[in-house]
């Protein structure tokens, strides 16, 4: 039983973690460049 709670925490911990990288290298910059692009129409 301890095997496969501890399984089940590795994959949980391992899709947090590539949550996050997928946040840092992918949603940031579409949300700066989104933002950029809002900001041009307002001038």
């Amino acid at each position: 039983m301890r095997g496969v709670v501890h399984a089940l925490q590795s994959v949980a911990a391992t899709l947090w973690v590539g949550g996050m990288w997928a946040i840092g290298f992918i949603v940031a910059p579409v949300l700066f460049a989104t933002l950029l692009i809002l900001l041009e129409r307002l001038k």
